[in-house]
């Protein structure tokens, strides 16, 4: 299939089935995608995901799909974490929310959920975030907000709707020490500021 050149974005919002979209994330030349090209995969995978909200019967094909897409794009360097981590978080809580849990499928198991987002912190913890967050937040009056500041607000933006999302996960996870590290994160949450801290 590689063979062929890459499908243009148009081609790729035309898309209906989730096998074909599994078969094109398949490609061995994706590294050649810009992130333009990724958020209308992204996007496709999201309205075939909220296809269960109508009873259709490959929902849960498609939200298996939209975390492949996501995990791909981050792995090639297209699109980072701070573009990343939320939406799989939430594409992950409404698959277990439509479909319930199923050990091994990286969307619907919980441990494997979580697990997969500790790992994303490269061994921060939740203070760690939570103190980046407010720092970024933290800008003088006075300082004109920069197109680095804006990433900055992307960034605190994905955290907090990561958090968010995790909270619904963790109601899936057992009693132990996963839940307990899940826990200790979405407590977090409700301490990054909303707005710019003076």
């Amino acid at each position: 299939m590689a063979s062929e050149k890459l499908p243009r974005e148009a081609c790729v919002a035309t898309i209906q089935e989730a096998h074909e979209m599994a078969a094109l994330l398949g490609r061995s030349d994706l590294s050649t995608s810009s992130a333009a090209w990724w958020y209308v995969v992204i996007s496709v995978c999201n309205t075939g995901l909220l296809g269960a909200e109508l009873g259709a019967a490959d929902a849960d094909e498609w939200g298996k799909v939209l975390v492949c897409a996501l995990d791909k794009a981050r792995d090639l360097g297209v699109l980072g974490e701070e573009e990343t981590v939320h939406r799989r978080m939430i594409a992950c809580a409404a698959s277990l929310r439509y479909f319930g849990v199923c050990e091994g499928e990286e969307n619907r198991d919980p441990n494997l959920i979580v697990g997969h987002f500790l790992a994303t912190q490269q061994g921060d913890s939740p203070q760690d975030v939570l103190r980046k967050c407010v720092d970024i937040l933290r800008v003088p009056r006075e300082i004109r907000v920069d197109a680095s500041f804006r990433e900055g607000i992307k960034y605190v933006t994905s955290v907090r709707m990561a958090l968010q999302a995790l909270g619904d996960v963790v109601e899936y996870l057992h009693p132990g020490p996963l839940r307990e590290a899940a826990v200790r994160w979405c407590d977090i949450a409700i301490l990054i500021p909303r707005s710019r801290v003076y």
